[in-house]
This record gives C-alpha cells, structure tokens and sequence, in this order.
C-alpha cells in the first residue's frame, strides 16, 4: 500500500513539466545541452571522484540502449572506449570526455540529441529518488516500528496477517470499500 501511495505522489521534475502558454507567466528556461550533460554526470557519479569507472559509466550506457553486454564484455567495451579516446581505463572518464562522446555523431562515439538527454536525467533522477526514499525506509526504527504494527494487528497471534487483519490495517490506511469489497 505504501509504495502504490509514494507511486501516487510522484511529482514530475520541473524540465519536464508542461510550459506555460503565452499570457501566463513563463516557463522557467530550459537547461542548456551542458547542464543536461553535467547533470546526468553528477547522477552516475556515484563515489562522486569526479570519473566515472566502469560500473558508473555502465549506467549511463544502459540509459542509451546498451543490453545484452555481460560484465566481462562491458569491461572490455570499457577499456576500449578510454583507450580509444585517451583516458585510462583504472582512472575512468571524465565530464569533458562524456561530452565529447554524447557530442560525437561516428562510430566513435555515443551521440545523443537533447531530447534524450532530458529523458536520461528525468529517468535517472527518478531512479535516485526512489533508491534514496528505499534507503529511507530501510532504517532500524522503521523496523521496529513495522513490527509493532505486524504485532498489534496480528489478532490471532500466528505470525501472519490474514484477511480480517489485513483489512483492518487497510481501513487504517483509509481504505473505504468496506469488508465485501475487500474481499474481492
């Protein structure tokens, strides 16, 4: 239940949110292709060095497409890449290297436009407020508190929560439909 009410209060990022029409106030400037850029960097940046290793790098290729790659393979991808473009595989690649990448239209190269830059960050930023509100709740006093909660609703004391029990938590959450809905 928790997670379809956190489903349901997901609000949409500010860049990607309708923009005003004209005689309303303005929409809020877009983020220039460099922004977008850097801030698509700061998210798989995750030891936040500055460079992104191969797993960090690996992120943001999944974002682009990349499937079917094992470990193995994408470490090899990966080392070819930095070779091929100067950077050392151990040190990783860095913001000016990404650009050049998601600005180079060969072979060589991972071009994006900007439109799928805007989808990469609103999917990236969206997958990192949904690993931080996880973490979140991973807390021992929200442990505790989920098995007071078990415990007290648990009537009947078998260490699970049947359907009666199950509907009262549920009422308790705001469910209206009453216990024949419930038992559908």
């Amino acid at each position: 239940l928790r997670d379809m009410l956190t489903q349901l209060q997901v609000q949409i990022p500010s860049h990607l949110r309708k923009k005003k029409q004209s005689g309303d106030k303005p929409a809020s400037a877009e983020p220039t292709r460099r922004d977008l850029l850097h801030a698509i960097f700061r998210l798989c940046d995750a030891d936040a060095d500055g460079l992104l290793c191969a797993e960090e790098m690996r992120v943001f290729a999944q974002q682009t497409g990349l499937e079917g790659m094992d470990d193995k393979q994408w470490k090899d991808e990966f080392a070819l890449l930095c070779s091929d473009n100067g950077a050392d595989p151990s040190q990783g690649i860095s913001v000016q290297l990404l650009e050049k990448l998601v600005n180079d239209r060969s072979d060589g190269g991972c071009y994006c436009d900007d439109d799928e830059l805007k989808a990469i960050r609103a999917a990236m930023e969206l997958e990192a407020k949904e690993a931080a509100r996880l973490a979140s709740t991973r807390t021992p006093e929200r442990a505790a508190l989920v098995l007071q909660v078990f415990r007290a609703f648990d009537i009947d004391q078998d260490g699970a929560l049947n359907e009666q029990e199950m509907y009262a938590i549920a009422e308790h959450l705001g469910f209206t439909g009453g216990a024949e809905k419930w038992a559908e």
